[in-house]
């Protein structure tokens, strides 16, 4: 097993799937959003890592003291505390196409491939990718643990 995926215990899996789908409506949200609703989006995503104490998260990301997050969005640096919830060892490419599109492309340590997210400001493209990442994190350990159980998942 890979040590930079933290796997939930086996109770926990069900919860981790729940915990994947919030991502996954962040993720969705803040792609749609307009970038003055960014704080909203990205107190969100912060609120549900902080929040997780079932383990559902993987390395790379950095926990971030709640004080320090808070005086970044008070001072509207929502760019810069959607970057620092990425760890050292996470990579991370940022770009923005001449229409003002931003993409945001996170790839967390142990993974094999990145998430990309967009969204009409640097911040909402972020936690659009960060939150991928971490879904498909979270979904990996709930399937594999579901195999580990004998339940098979049907793909269709």
């Amino acid at each position: 097993m890979d040590k930079n995926r933290l796997i939930p215990p086996l109770g926990q899996a069900l919860q981790c799937d729940i915990w994947a789908q919030r991502l996954g409506e962040i993720a969705h949200e803040a792609s749609a959003a307009f970038a003055c609703d960014e704080l909203r989006h990205l107190r969100a995503l912060f609120a549900l890592v902080n929040a997780d104490s079932r383990g559902c998260t993987v390395a790379g990301l950095t926990v971030c003291d709640p004080a320090v997050m808070e005086s970044l969005f008070i001072a509207g640096a929502c760019d810069s505390a959607a970057l620092a919830l990425l760890g050292g060892s996470s990579g991370y490419m940022i770009s923005r196409g001449s229409a003002g599109e931003f993409m945001a492309t996170v790839v967390l340590p142990g993974y094999a491939e990145e998430q990309t997210g967009s969204g009409d400001s640097l911040t909402l493209a972020l936690v659009s990718a960060i939150a991928l990442a971490l879904g498909v994190g979270a979904d990996s350990g709930f399937r594999q643990h579901q195999a580990a159980k004998g339940n098979a998942i049907r793909l269709n």
